[in-house]
């Protein structure tokens, strides 16, 4: 059962981002200027398992759910990353927990870093990360994510990504 995030709010626009470029033309570093990002008041959640991004890192899912769950109570923005070993089960928790602090009254972010890495088809996505694509806009949620080759990431990104960098 998909956790349940709260305050929808229909009104919000449509705000992913996909970022498309051979290895070292540059996505992380566009990814990390995104506006969305610059935002001290957002909640940034991020894959990372390389360490590309200024966030504080977890290798440990565990330690990262504590985390997550310990920012989102003293309210305010926070930067926190998924560094651990890449496999679709820690993506699909690293999504479930992404849509458990969902609210449409404060801005999030999930950043992806390498989505081909970890997707799961590369037609219709009826994963936790195509479901957050499809439902996640009116939940205040912005999701920026990257891929070396577009042939390998689900077609729901490209039909949920309002912007698309290559």
């Amino acid at each position: 059962m998909k956790p349940v995030a709260k305050n929808p709010n229909e009104s919000l626009p449509n705000r992913h981002a996909l970022y498309n470029a051979i290895s070292g033309a540059g996505k992380t570093q566009a990814m990390a200027q995104n506006e969305h990002l610059q935002k001290k008041s957002n909640r940034a959640i991020f894959w990372d398992t390389h360490a590309s991004f200024r966030a504080d890192g977890y290798s440990d899912m565990a330690a990262l759910v504590a985390a997550v769950k310990a920012a989102e109570k003293k309210g305010g923005g926070y930067r926190i990353a998924y560094t651990g070993k890449k496999s679709q089960k820690a993506f699909a928790q690293l999504c479930r927990i992404t849509w458990s602090v969902l609210d449409g009254k404060k801005p999030h972010v999930l950043v992806v870093d390498e989505l081909a890495s970890v997707a799961e088809a590369i037609g219709k996505d009826r994963s936790e990360f195509g479901d957050l694509l499809r439902e996640s806009r009116k939940f205040n949620l912005v999701i920026l994510c990257s891929a070396t080759r577009a042939a390998e990431i689900p077609k729901t990104v490209f039909t949920n990504c309002q912007t698309k960098a290559i």
